[in-house]
C-alpha cells in the first residue's frame, strides 16, 4: 500500500519545516511527500526546493484556500492512499504505519485518522493547550481506544482516506467560504455514501499559537465554517435557537463543570459554545458592524450616474450585495450575474458565490462592476488580473480613498475607519499603477463623495462623549451644513481592457 501524505500551506514556512521534517522521516517504507503552496508570500517555495529536495512541491496560484490546495494534491497524487495533515503538526515516525495497520484492522473503513495535541511542554501549564486535549478526551472522546463512526470524530490534520474514494466523492468542497466546515464536508459525505471512518489512538502534535486571541478567531470561524456546512445540508439552526444558545452559555458552564469537576476547562467549553455561535451568527448576518451598514443601506447616486459606462449586453457584478445594481442593469435589458460572498436573498438574477481571486467564469463579460470589493482583496494585484481576465470592454471600479491631506494621522477616511476587513488603501496613483499593472487603460478617475465628518467623533476623549458627538455630526452632515469639498471618500475608475 502506497501512501500520498499531502500538505496545504500559506505563509508558514517555518512551522512547514519541522512539519516536513517529520513527513519525510516515515519509518513506513512506500509514500511520498506533497507539499501544495498556497500563493504563499514568505519564501516557502525556496524553503521547500532548498531543503526538502524529495518533496512534491505544487503552487496554486492565485490564492485558493484549503479546500482546493489539497484537491491539488489529490489529483497529483500517486499512491492508494492520501494522508492529510496541516502545515503546523508534527507526525510522529510510525504516523504512516499506524495509519496503514488501522486501514488493515478496519478493512471496512473508508478512512481512519486520529487526534491531534499539543507540545507536552504546553500541556504542563497552557490552558488553551489543555482545553484541546479536553475536547478530544472528554467532549468526543477519542484518542485512548479506536472508535467507529458514520463519521467518527476526525480532522484533516491526522487522516488517510482512499485516493480512490476521494476521486468518486469529488474531493473537497472548494465553495465553503471560510477555511473551516469542509473537512466536516467531506466525511459526511463519505458517511452519506455509505461507508463508516475510524478514529484511531495517533496523536500528532499541534503548534497552533495558544493564545486567547487565537482560541476566540478559531472558535467564530469554526463557527463560521458549521453554519455553511449547514447550510450546504439542508439543516441550518433557527435564529430563535442561536439566540437561546447564547444565553444558555451559563447552563453550559455549570453542566460541563458539574459533569468533569474542571472549573478552567468547563469555562472555556462555555467560551466555545457563545464564540461558535456568535460565528454562526456572523456568518448568517456578515455586516462587519452596525456602523457599516451606514453604507449599505441604499443605493449610491453616484454608482448609479457610472452605471451609465455600462453599456455592454453582459455584465458582471462583483460584490452584488442587495442587487441594487445589478437589478437596475437588468431592468435595462442587460444579462446579469453576480458575485458575492454573502448575496441578499430573492435577487432576479443569478449570483454566484466566489472569491475575487477565483471567479469560476471562462468566458469575459462587456462590463465588469467592481464597487468597494478591491480594498477587501488582501492580493489586490491578483485581484485585478482575475478581473481583467473577465473583462472584455470595460471595468468600473470604486475603492475608499485614502488620497486626501486632513487626515494625515491616520490617513483615514469613515469607511476604513469602521470597516476592519480593509486590507489596503489605494489613492490616486496606486490605483492607476495597479490597474495599467494588470493590463488595464484607464479612461477615467475622479475622487467621488464626501467624507463623513463622524469619522472625527473616534478621536473624542473622554470616549463616553462620542456617542453624542457622533449623533450631532451626522445630524449636521444631513441637513448639509458640514461638506468639505477638499474631503472625498471614494476613488472612480473606468478602463477598457487593453
Amino acid at each position: 500500500m502506497r501512501f500520498s501524505i499531502v500538505i496545504p500551506t500559506y505563509n508558514r514556512k517555518d512551522t512547514l519545516r519541522r512539519c516536513l521534517a517529520a513527513a519525510t522521516s516515515q519509518d513506513y517504507p512506500d509514500y511520498e511527500v506533497i507539499v501544495v503552496d498556497d500563493a504563499s508570500t514568505d519564501g516557502t517555495d525556496e524553503m521547500v526546493r532548498r531543503e526538502f529536495p524529495q518533496v512534491r512541491y505544487i503552487r496554486q496560484e492565485p490564492n485558493r484556500g484549503p479546500a482546493a490546495a489539497r484537491n491539488r494534491g489529490i489529483e497529483a497524487a500517486t499512491g492508494e492512499v492520501i494522508a492529510f495533515t496541516d502545515d503546523d503538526c508534527v507526525p510522529p515516525p510510525g504516523w504512516l504505519s499506524q495509519l496503514a495497520d488501522g486501514l488493515s484492522q478496519h478493512h471496512q473503513a473508508a478512512a481512519v485518522g486520529g487526534i491531534q495535541e499539543a507540545p507536552a511542554s504546553l500541556l504542563q501549564n497552557n490552558r488553551f493547550a489543555q482545553y484541546e486535549h479536553f475536547v478530544t478526551h472528554w467532549v468526543y472522546r477519542v484518542g485512548i481506544h479506536p472508535v467507529q463512526g458514520r463519521p467518527a470524530p476526525c480532522g484533516t490534520n491526522n487522516l488517510a482516506v482512499s485516493r480512490d474514494l476521494l476521486h468518486r466523492l469529488g474531493g473537497f468542497d472548494e465553495h465553503f467560504l471560510v477555511a473551516a466546515g469542509e473537512d466536516a464536508d467531506l466525511l459526511y459525505r463519505i458517511a452519506q455514501a455509505g461507508y463508516f471512518t475510524v478514529s484511531l489512538p495517533v496523536k500528532v502534535v499541534h503548534y497552533q499559537p495558544y493564545t486567547w486571541r487565537h482560541f476566540v478567531r478559531q472558535q467564530i470561524r469554526r463557527g463560521e465554517g458549521a453554519f455553511w456546512f449547514q447550510r450546504k445540508h439542508g439543516c441550518p439552526y433557527s435564529l430563535a435557537r442561536e439566540v437561546i444558545r447564547l444565553f444558555l452559555s451559563p447552563w453550559t458552564f455549570l453542566k460541563t463543570w458539574v459533569r468533569s469537576r474542571r472549573v478552567w476547562m468547563a469555562l472555556l467549553h462555555a467560551l466555545s459554545g457563545f464564540f461558535q455561535t456568535w460565528g454562526r451568527l456572523r456568518a448568517r448576518f456578515p455586516s462587519p458592524s452596525p456602523k457599516a451598514m451606514l453604507w449599505r443601506v441604499s443605493p449610491s447616486p453616484i454608482k448609479q450616474r457610472y452605471l451609465r459606462w455600462a453599456c455592454g449586453s453582459t455584465v458582471l457584478d462583483i460584490g452584488t450585495g442587495k442587487g441594487f445594481y445589478g437589478t437596475m442593469l437588468q431592468e435595462r435589458g442587460m444579462r446579469v450575474v453576480g458575485v458575492d460572498l454573502h448575496p441578499a436573498q430573492g435577487l432576479s438574477f443569478p449570483v454566484v458565490l466566489a472569491r475575487l481571486s477565483a471567479l469560476p467564469f471562462s468566458s469575459p463579460f462587456d462590463t465588469v462592476l467592481a464597487f468597494d470589493v478591491l480594498e477587501h482583496e488582501e492580493a489586490g494585484g491578483q485581484a485585478l488580473q482575475e478581473l481583467r481576465r473577465l473583462t472584455q470592454q470595460r471595468l468600473i471600479i470604486s475603492v475608499p480613498n485614502a488620497d486626501h491631506s486632513r487626515l494625515p494621522l491616520y490617513n483615514l477616511t469613515y469607511k476604513h475607519h469602521i470597516d476592519k476587513s480593509h486590507y489596503r488603501a489605494y489613492d490616486i496613483g496606486i490605483l492607476r499603477a495597479k490597474l495599467e499593472a494588470a493590463g488595464f487603460r484607464v479612461l477615467l478617475m475622479t475622487k467621488e463623495g464626501p467624507v463623513h465628518p463622524a469619522v472625527f467623533s473616534e478621536f473624542v476623549r473622554p470616549a463616553l462623549l462620542r456617542p453624542l458627538i457622533r449623533l450631532l455630526l451626522h445630524l449636521l452632515f444631513r441637513l448639509k451644513v458640514l461638506d468639505n469639498p477638499d474631503l472625498r471618500a471614494d476613488l472612480y475608475a473606468v478602463a477598457e481592457a487593453g
